[in-house]
């Protein structure tokens, strides 16, 4: 695979005009990469993870143009043992998804570096890439490699997952390095994949100066704002879809009245 090709499991930017960039919380984030070297983000289908990880990787571009970012989102076994990449071998499973020579054995030796993995979870069954990558990166101290794993499942606990008796976890993580759809420390309260109301506001924001765009401007008022905010309790898809039933109603009573009196 050449590193020219156009892959669909290689992450894009978040350049939608409707996306709240999370500037506050992608920076407090990238601070915890640059402390804590690994860190995983565990969440639900629909929860922002994906989006989370776009804009990380847009973030850490504008603003650290001296470290080389490789993001991309795990792909299934099957494609993986089709193309005949090695399950024991890290750099190759690595090398593959980013477009990089296959053999090239040179991930530990990175200085600068940033890895961003989508769909982590896939990952979990490659005990090669944990124990003798992702752990050492973890144990080295900051050595300017990080990786960061944005994941369906797996516990949001201390033990990320588990190979094995459980009295030999594959790795350990701190609080720090943990990150889920609620903050789990003191000292991250500002990063989870749920929405600030701050992030909120900007959202509906967005979602109001579109609408204007086709239609008679859409507001919403104080009150309902509140509401809303507690519905959806800061989840990014919930956010959405509660914004987008209430514009397009507002759209097609607009559509009716026009199509009725003019």
């Amino acid at each position: 695979m050449s590193s020219g090709a156009v892959n669909e499991h290689v992450l894009g930017s978040a350049g939608d005009a409707l996306t709240c960039p999370r500037e506050a919380t992608v920076a407090a984030l990238w601070d915890q990469l640059k402390k804590h070297q690994v860190v995983h983000v565990r969440g639900t289908p629909t929860s922002g993870k994906s989006t989370l990880a776009q804009l990380l990787k847009d973030y850490v571009k504008r603003t650290s143009p001296n470290t080389q970012v490789y993001a991309f989102s795990w792909l299934q076994p099957e494609v993986l043992e089709k193309k005949g990449i090695s399950s024991s071998l890290y750099y190759q499973l690595l090398n593959f998804q980013t477009g990089r020579p296959i053999d090239t054995d040179d991930w530990l030796n990175m200085r600068n570096m940033l890895l961003i993995i989508d769909e982590a979870q896939v990952s979990y069954q490659y005990d090669n890439l944990w124990t003798d990558f992702i752990k050492r990166i973890a144990s080295d101290g900051d050595e300017g490699r990080r990786v960061i794993l944005f994941s369906s499942y797996g516990s949001p606990a201390q033990i990320p997952l588990v190979h094995g008796p459980v009295e030999s976890p594959s790795m350990e993580l701190s609080a720090n390095q943990r990150v889920s759809i609620r903050s789990l420390s003191d000292n991250n309260q500002k990063i989870s994949l749920y929405f600030t109301r701050l992030e909120f506001d900007d959202v509906v924001a967005r979602a109001c100066k579109r609408s204007g765009e086709y239609v008679q401007p859409f507001h919403l008022s104080p009150e309902s704002l509140d509401y809303i905010w507690e519905f959806s309790n800061g989840h990014p898809a919930g956010t959405r879809l509660v914004l987008d039933a209430l514009i397009n109603s507002e759209v097609s009573v607009y559509s009716l009245y026009h199509h009725l009196y003019f």
